[in-house]
C-alpha cells in the first residue's frame, strides 16, 4: 500500500475553513493578528516587566510571611528537631490497634 499524502477536497475547505498541511485549523488565530496597543496586551507586557524586576506579587508569600511562633511552625520545627535526634516515632503507639475485652464466664441453667 502507498503513502498517500491527505489532500483537502474544495468541499471540506468550503464547510470547514482553512486547511493546512491536513490539520483543520479552527480558532482565533494567533500571531501576526495581534494588536499590540490593545488593554490585554498592554497588561501583559506589565506584568512581564514586573516579573523580570521581582515586584510580581501572586500567590502565597514565600519565608517572609511566615509567623515562626504559630502553632504549627513550632510543631514543624519541633518534629524536624526529633528527626534530626532520629527520635521521631512514626505511626500508632505499640499495642493500641488490641481490644481489651473482659471476658465472662456464664453458667447455663436448663430447668
Amino acid at each position: 500500500m502507498e503513502n498517500v499524502q491527505f489532500k483537502a477536497s474544495e468541499k471540506l475547505v468550503q464547510e470547514v475553513g482553512n486547511v493546512e498541511f491536513g490539520v483543520v485549523k479552527r480558532g482565533r488565530p494567533v500571531g501576526s493578528g495581534v494588536n499590540p496597543e490593545s488593554k490585554r496586551q498592554r497588561r501583559l507586557a506589565e506584568l512581564n516587566e514586573k516579573r523580570a524586576n521581582g515586584e510580581l506579587k501572586r500567590g502565597r508569600p514565600v519565608g517572609s510571611g511566615i509567623n515562626p511562633n504559630s502553632k504549627r511552625q513550632l510543631r514543624i520545627a519541633e518534629l524536624e528537631a526529633k528527626r534530626a535526634n532520629g527520635t521521631l516515632k512514626v505511626g500508632r503507639p505499640k499495642g493500641s490497634g488490641t481490644k481489651t475485652a473482659k471476658t465472662e464466664t456464664v453458667e447455663v441453667v436448663v430447668g
